[in-house]
């Protein structure tokens, strides 16, 4: 609820704490934003992509808002995976260090569609798209084997990969462009839409 709120905080940037030893593993679940080696988290880019979003809202739902800045249309689209009753109760059963999607209930994919009124012309389009596949420093750790003595080359690979993905393409319209959205579970996405030069 946006309206209730001036503005948001996050209590601890990086998973630097001093509360944990300096020999506790890379992808360890702390909550900073950035891990020990400097590699930012999916957490940090929801707040990168927040902070592209406009000040006027023009629609908003449960799983989506779209907004506008002076010259740009922004539609920010997310798919959230809530946890499941068991987890919720003190059950880690199925929580290890490896895997840590299972504690999650109903993960399935979400379609959104999306129409929005343009003057005609040319338009760039630019989706960002955060998900396990693109962004997750986690899970390309994972793929990795896991490694715990990392070389600077793997903590540099990891920096590389843990951002989200970038795709443009240009479109023409008459009134309207019509964008589909196809998010999985954790996934989210952000659209920009800007009248072409």
């Amino acid at each position: 609820s946006r309206d209730k709120a001036d503005m948001i905080g996050y209590w601890t940037f990086t998973d630097i704490l001093e509360e944990f030893k300096a020999g506790i593993s890379h992808f360890h679940g702390g909550f900073g934003l950035i891990n020990r080696d400097g590699i930012k988290k999916p957490s940090y880019y929801a707040y990168y992509l927040l902070n592209k979003l406009g000040k006027e809202v023009l629609q908003e739902g449960e799983d989506h808002i779209v907004t506008r800045s002076r010259s740009e249309i922004q539609i920010l689209s997310y798919n959230y995976a809530y946890f499941d009753e068991a987890f919720k109760s003190g059950d880690t059963s199925l929580l290890s260090h490896e895997e840590r999607y299972r504690t999650y209930a109903g993960e399935v994919d979400k379609i959104l569609d999306f129409k929005i009124n343009v003057s005609p012309g040319s338009y760039l389009v630019k989706r960002y798209r955060l998900d396990r596949e693109n962004g997750s420093a986690f899970d390309k750790w994972v793929n990795m084997g896991m490694p715990e003595d990392m070389t600077k080359e793997e903590v540099e690979y990891l920096k590389g990969v843990s951002r989200p993905t970038i795709k443009t393409e240009k479109v023409e319209a008459e009134s309207q462009i019509n964008l589909s959205s196809i998010l999985p579970p954790h996934g989210t996405e952000l659209i920009t839409i800007r009248k072409s030069r």
